[in-house]
């Protein structure tokens, strides 16, 4: 009888805690699906004030663009794009989601303008290309004037020792060598003009760079939605160069500071050959202040008073 009435008290022991092990998972079951009924809520309150944000933050990129004067039907696409960005690095549950979101009209406006300004500026390599003023200006631009403006000059110191021929100064053999001196002095003269011209060269190409230069740093204060147009400099570099061929000739014959053939030089060469001694080249004499005589008979004797003063000073 005892032994049965324990067998009974067991079993009874065993199925109360087999209740209870039921009850405990009944209750942590209660509580698990409670617990995701809870997040899910909060998942979806999440992705609520999200969406919200999302919202709110593409209405405030518009608001910015729109104060600044800016249509938004252009720039929608990198709006959203922005927005979207913003959006995929809220991190899970974050609380302040605003900050993310923080300042993204401004940065969208910024990036673009950026965009823009790289675009416009890869625009004056298309005509202000690297080496792009010496191309335009060559090495070579200079040589018809180069030509001109020393075979004038050679002309000019010719025609100054001709007339000293004809009025007998110089002799036939004193003008023979006075024009080799002349040659002798050709290279040096040529590379003297040359020096000028190449100067003149350099500085036509230096106001093309100077316009392209003034045009990328105007560039470097452009923000979306300015009014910029990089090929109006490449006009003004064009125009710039048809102005400098134009007066390119006469620049150079400016810029010469002395004579290209030194006459002084010439002269006493030419007295040299023909025995002269101690005489120094006039340059009134070739341009005829020695005869500001009124009538042919003054004009005669003073003539003929040069010429004793030439032979005085010289012996042969």
């Amino acid at each position: 009888m005892c032994g049965g009435g324990g067998g009974d008290g067991g079993a009874a022991a065993a199925m109360q805690e087999t209740i209870r092990a039921r009850e405990a998972r009944a209750h942590e079951e209660r509580l698990r699906r409670q617990e995701e009924k809870e997040q899910k809520r909060e998942q979806q309150k999440f992705e609520q004030r999200l969406e919200e944000m999302t919202g709110v933050a593409m209405g405030d990129i518009e608001s910015y663009f729109s104060n600044r004067g800016l249509e938004t039907d252009p720039y929608r696409s990198d709006m959203q794009r922005a927005v979207n960005r913003a959006r995929s690095s809220v991190p899970e549950g974050a609380t302040e989601i605003g900050s993310y979101f923080d300042s993204l009209g401004e940065t969208v406006f910024s990036d673009l303008s950026n965009s823009e300004r790289a675009k416009l500026d890869r625009s004056f390599d298309d005509f202000a290309y690297e080496g792009f003023a010496k191309d335009l200006i060559s090495d070579t631009a200079d040589d018809d004037f180069v030509s001109s403006i020393y075979d004038e000059n050679r002309q000019d110191a010719e025609e100054q020792l001709t007339r000293l021929l004809d009025r007998g100064v110089l002799t036939d053999s004193g003008y023979a060598a006075a024009l080799s001196d002349l040659d002798k002095q050709g290279h040096r003269a040529r590379s003297a003009l040359e020096e000028v011209a190449l100067a003149q060269l350099e500085g036509g190409r230096s106001d093309l760079r100077n316009i392209v230069s003034g045009g990328r740093s105007r560039l470097s204060d452009y923000e979306l939605g300015d009014s910029f147009d990089p090929f109006s400099y490449e006009t003004q570099v064009n125009d710039k160069a048809a102005d400098f061929f134009a007066g390119l000739g006469e620049s150079i014959r400016g810029s010469l500071t002395e004579d290209l053939f030194d006459l002084d030089s010439a002269f006493g060469k030419g007295g040299f050959a023909q025995g002269a001694q101690n005489t120094k080249y006039d340059p009134n004499a070739s341009a005829g202040a020695f005869f500001a005589a009124t009538n042919e008979d003054e004009e005669q004797d003073d003539e003929d008073e040069d010429e004793d003063d030439f032979f005085a000073a010289n012996t042969f």
